[in-house]
């Protein structure tokens, strides 16, 4: 057996080749995450990332936290799910076609395999894969396994409650009956809690917010906590309930919604779309149904302003209205 060492130029366009993307691009990275991770059917977070950072690193310099954004972007589109602990699964194919003749597939699965089984090649952009729809695609999806759903089931709107009081009161329930000890989370050392405050013009996370009954913290190997308490102190100090960062993000808009300070979506109508300003990140079912009728027009990762065509714009903002408590303002 002999073994070549290949020089940089030749090993980024030999990558460039098998991923169908510029490595060190956010299509290619997204490529890279996936495949660790499916070819594994399971890995941490942490080991995953820093798997793909090396091997990338000798033909593109790629900074540790847009690695982690783009990791996390996958886990939100639903290519990769992130379970407790920090552990990721590779994940089946699902195929949700849209209104305007395309279609979005969701997979571990990588690109160049994808195309083999559907015989057309899908189109990345950043983390998202889209085919033009045809009936015979139905075949092949389910040749591997997969399902096709209309983008509702996707999203699981079915499933996601409104941001509202009945919300908060069923949090408040879960505090009566499954309360966790204070300090329990703070077995590798005191965390630094932050309060969601929705007083004044800009809501936020705030350190000493002891009224909050919504709270944040990082933990020592750079994970996240969420917990609910009876606002009379932080989890520290108080007893509380575990939330995931969906029942977190949801609870931040029924707090607002509660309050009276409903954030307001900014609509500007201009050829033929409207651009839409979404002021906060979206619980996962309504972001992911949004990401299905519209485009990101601008930070893709972010995702705070979106292209929506005209005639699907008063569904958009009707949604997040009845859903979440935003406000609908024309520009």
């Amino acid at each position: 057996m002999t073994l070549t060492l290949l020089d940089a130029t030749t090993a980024a366009g030999r990558l460039h080749q098998r991923l169908g993307a510029d490595p060190g691009s956010d299509e290619g990275l997204c490529a890279m995450l996936r495949a660790e991770v499916h070819a594994r059917g399971q890995a941490l977070r942490s080991v995953t990332l820093d798997r793909v950072h090396r091997l990338v690193a000798p033909v593109a310099e790629v900074d540790a936290e847009r690695l982690a954004a783009l990791a996390d972007t996958l886990v939100r589109e639903g290519d990769l799910v992130l379970a407790p602990g920090g552990v990721l699964w590779a994940t089946p194919l699902r195929a949700v076609p849209l209104m305007n003749g395309a279609a979005r597939m969701f997979s571990s699965l990588s690109t160049a395999d994808l195309a083999n089984v559907l015989r057309v090649p899908p189109t990345a952009r950043g983390a998202t894969r889209t085919v033009p729809w045809q009936e015979e695609i139905a075949g092949a999806v389910a040749s591997l396994g997969g399902r096709v759903l209309p983008p509702e089931t996707w999203a699981g709107l079915d499933r996601a409650p409104r941001a509202d009081d009945a919300f908060l009161a069923r949090l408040d329930d879960r505090l009566a009956w499954e309360a966790k000890p204070p300090a329990s989370l703070e077995r590798d050392g005191p965390l630094e809690w932050r309060g969601w405050v929705v007083d004044g013009d800009r809501p936020g996370w705030r350190r000493g917010a002891t009224t909050a009954r919504l709270w944040w913290a990082r933990t020592s190997l750079r994970g996240h906590c969420r917990a609910w308490t009876s606002g009379e102190g932080s989890p520290a100090t108080t007893p509380f309930v575990d939330l995931s960062f969906d029942e977190a993000d949801r609870a931040r808009f029924a707090l607002s919604r509660q309050a009276g300070a409903r954030p307001t979506v900014e609509v500007e109508r201009l050829e033929g779309h409207a651009f839409l300003m979404i002021p906060a990140w979206l619980p996962r079912a309504e972001y992911r149904w949004l990401s299905l009728q519209a485009e990101a027009a601008g930070d893709a990762v972010q995702a705070t302003r979106w292209r929506v065509p005209l005639h699907v714009a008063s569904a958009v903002t009707a949604l997040l209205t009845d859903q979440l408590g935003l406000v609908v303002e024309e520009r």
